[in-house]
Formats: structure tokens, C-alpha cells, sequence
């Protein structure tokens, strides 16, 4: 069966997590981590969202500890 492939816009990204945690942020996570489902973004917009993540994740620590599951 293919995988489903998703786009994930930056600014939804960084909003969500800037936002806390929150549904919108376990969906988000959900699509990261699921091995059925695969993500298309380009280099650079892949760049920003690692970024992002490590601003916004030392702020929020259980974003790391699910991301590290």
C-alpha cells in the first residue's frame, strides 16, 4: 500500500508549536513520526523546520520527548 503523503506548511509548524501543546501539535508530531505516511518538503524548507524545532522544543520539553519516541 503507498503512503500517504503530506505537506506541512511552515507557518502551520512553527504556529502550532509556538502555540504550545496542543492537539494541533500531536497531529503534527502523528505525521512526523508515522512510517505510513510520507512528507514532502525540499531541503531548505527541511532546514527551517530542524530549526525551528530545536528553538521551540528547549522551551517545550515533552515536544522533544515525543519526537524521540
Amino acid at each position: 500500500m503507498p503512503k500517504k503523503k503530506f505537506m506541512i506548511d511552515t507557518n502551520v509548524f512553527i504556529s502550532e508549536f509556538k502555540s504550545g501543546y496542543t492537539t494541533s501539535t500531536r497531529l503534527l508530531l502523528k505525521l512526523l513520526l508515522d512510517p505510513e505516511v510520507e512528507l514532502i518538503v525540499d531541503e531548505i524548507l527541511l532546514e527551517e523546520y530542524k530549526r525551528w524545532f530545536e528553538l521551540i522544543s528547549k522551551r517545550i520539553p515533552q515536544i522533544r520527548q515525543q519526537a524521540n519516541v
